[in-house]
């Protein structure tokens, strides 16, 4: 019986440990250091793209206009476990938007979070 237990936990542990996943862009679109270097009316599409990696999704507005989509989820362990996984702890969505001018550089940002 104590075999069953201790491959019960095993089992148990692996899965909670290995149960964190990230999905989307780059985490770094978290990292408050490299998003205070987007400056508006300075930062082109390329020093955005050198900072972030390719965006998510690309927008194509009039006047030639982009608004360019980052997003990352990150599930934690919580997340794989049932009704736990409800208590807004289990995961987080971060997302960063950028919109361009018709000339490539930055007209204005926002970021936002999601608890999961």
């Amino acid at each position: 019986m104590n075999k069953s237990i201790i491959a019960a936990g095993l089992i148990a542990f692996t899965v909670i440990v290995g149960g964190c996943t990230s999905t989307g862009a780059s985490p770094t679109i978290t990292d408050e250091t490299k998003v205070s270097t987007i400056k508006p009316g300075k930062s082109t599409t390329k020093d955005i793209e050198a900072a972030f990696g390719r965006p998510s999704n690309v927008e194509y507005m009039e006047k030639g206009e982009q608004v360019w989509s980052y997003q990352h989820v990150a599930m934690g362990p919580l997340a794989y476990v049932p009704f736990l996984n409800m208590t807004g702890n289990s995961g987080k969505e971060s997302s960063l938007v950028i919109r361009f001018n018709n000339k490539g550089v930055v007209k204005e940002f926002r970021r936002g979070e999601n608890r999961l």
